[in-house]
C-alpha cells in the first residue's frame, strides 16, 4: 500500500511540467519515499532528484506568480541584464547567456 501511494505520487509529478514542481512537491514524495522503503532517501534517490529542481525553480523564481512580475520583458530589462551579465564576465556578453 506504502508503495503504491509512493508510485501514484511519482506518477502525479511526471505529469506535472518540470518547471512547476515546487518544494512541497519535493517534500511529499521524499516522505512517500520513506515510507515506501522503510529507509530515509539517499541522495541518488527519485526524491533528491524532485528536491533538486525544485530547489532551481525556486532559485529563479518558477513557476512565476500571477501578478507578480510582467509578463513581457522590456528594452529596459534586456539593457540592466546585458549590463550586469557584461560587469561579471568582463565586458563580455556570453553567447547563450541570460541577456541574449
Amino acid at each position: 500500500m506504502k508503495q503504491m501511494n509512493f508510485d501514484e505520487k511519482l506518477e502525479a509529478l511526471s505529469r506535472k511540467p518540470q518547471s512547476h514542481i515546487t518544494q512541497e512537491d519535493a517534500r511529499e514524495l521524499h516522505t512517500a519515499e520513506g515510507r515506501a522503503f522503510n529507509k530515509p532517501p539517499g541522495p541518488g534517490s527519485v526524491s533528491a532528484r524532485v528536491r533538486s529542481i525544485a530547489d532551481r525553480n525556486e532559485a529563479l523564481g518558477v513557476p512565476a506568480i500571477p501578478g507578480e512580475a510582467s509578463v513581457y520583458i522590456t528594452k529596459d530589462d534586456a539593457r540592466e541584464a546585458q549590463h550586469a551579465e557584461s560587469t561579471i564576465y568582463g565586458e563580455q556578453n556570453t553567447r547563450g547567456g541570460i541577456a541574449a
